[in-house]
């Protein structure tokens, strides 16, 4: 099972002032979250602030916040990647499932730290994936020509550069972002009444540095650097020259895609007051399942759970293409019993793949 990474954030009351997370915002450049009567309401991050709003510390909190996908504390895997690419937000915020009390934020760097821990990456060059070819224009471009371009080029992101070398990346996301000045940059007021915005230059709405990796990498290592850098995108380089983009959004996308034809999982044994268990048991078993799509073409998959007078026997069943899998563990606590489950699924299955490595090796060498 892989528990869900929370970064603590700022919590407002929604009858609080913006001005109170504005400063929180362009700090951590995340998001603040907002509640309403003691529950989560909604997010106030860089991306959805709206113009016109001249005086920060009259406006509610309330009324600048949107509503994003949300996770619970149990969320599973696949239920963090959809809010990540149902949403275009940056980091989706976290609540207790029981009473919607607000935890803290998960990011996209998160989410791909878990991807790579869980060894699920696309097995592919960056090329496959990336978006190409990489439009750029002048830091000294205003907004409105950056939209000019945007629209011509039918292009959601641009490469910025400033005498030729990469200065910033772009999206048509970033353009929201007028009221926040960039991390790193003289700070002035994040409120400013400006005549027209389309005027505004667009170094002002820059705040991360470019990070490139070489066209010859893999997914897995654009992945690493992201992570490493707490970045969601790295430009794509051939012979130091922009050739592309890629995304976290780029790589959540194609493990949705490789995700939707994993097996059939059918959990049985629960009783009533035990099926709050039922995303922790199909979640931990998935994780082990997905380690090794490519190693085994598995049809189907059973658990089933038994209570005993003081011990829980757990089951899973594996129907694949070639024979089956069957593995058993008991332990007095449910979700002990599934990660010791979890765990034996995981070395059978490993044998399993260096027996079949063995024989397909020997068959190539004319061994017996």
């Amino acid at each position: 099972m892989i528990f869900l990474d929370v970064e603590k954030t700022l919590i407002v009351n929604g009858s609080e002032p913006l001005s109170k997370a504005l400063n929180r915002i362009l700090k951590s450049g995340t998001a603040v979250i907002v509640t309403k009567n003691k529950k989560f309401y909604g997010i106030i991050d860089d991306r959805h602030l709206s113009r016109g709003i001249t005086d920060a510390s009259k406006r509610k909190c309330l009324n600048s916040c949107v509503k994003p996908p949300v996770l619970n504390t149990e969320s599973t895997v696949v239920e963090r990647l959809n809010a990540f690419l149902n949403g275009h937000f940056k980091s989706v915020p976290v609540v207790e499932k029981s009473t919607r009390k607000p935890v803290g934020l998960t990011t996209r760097t998160d989410l791909l730290k878990d991807f790579l821990n869980m060894r699920i990456l696309p097995q592919m060059m960056v090329s496959d994936i990336m978006s190409s070819p990489v439009y750029t224009l002048d830091h000294t471009s205003s907004v409105g020509e950056t939209k000019r371009e945007m629209k011509k080029k039918k292009a959601n992101r641009l490469l910025v550069v400033r005498k030729g070398y990469p200065y910033g990346l772009i999206s048509t996301f970033d353009l929201s972002t007028m009221m926040l000045k960039p991390k790193g940059r003289p700070r002035k007021s994040p409120i400013a009444e400006i005549v027209n915005p389309d005027e505004q230059p667009i170094s002002e709405l820059l705040r991360e540095r470019v990070f490139s990796i070489d066209l010859s990498s893999t997914v897995e290592d654009a992945a690493k650097k992201m992570a490493a850098r707490e970045v969601s995108s790295v430009l794509v380089t051939k012979k130091k020259k922009p050739v592309g983009v890629l995304s976290a959004v780029d790589i959540f996308r194609k493990i949705s895609e490789m995700t939707k034809d994993e097996p059939d999982i059918f959990i049985s044994g629960l009783k009533e007051s035990e099926m709050r268990f039922y995303p922790y048991i199909k979640d931990s078993i998935l994780d082990v399942i997905n380690r090794f799509s490519k190693s085994f073409e598995i049809r189907n998959i059973n658990v089933h759970v038994k209570k005993g007078k003081s011990v829980y026997s757990t089951n899973v069943f594996l129907n694949l293409k070639r024979g089956y899998v069957s593995v058993s563990a008991e332990d007095h606590v449910l979700t002990y019993a599934i990660d010791e489950l979890t765990r034996d699924l995981y070395k059978v299955l490993e044998r399993k793949k260096d027996y079949q490595k063995g024989r397909r090796k020997s068959r190539k060498t004319g061994h017996k």
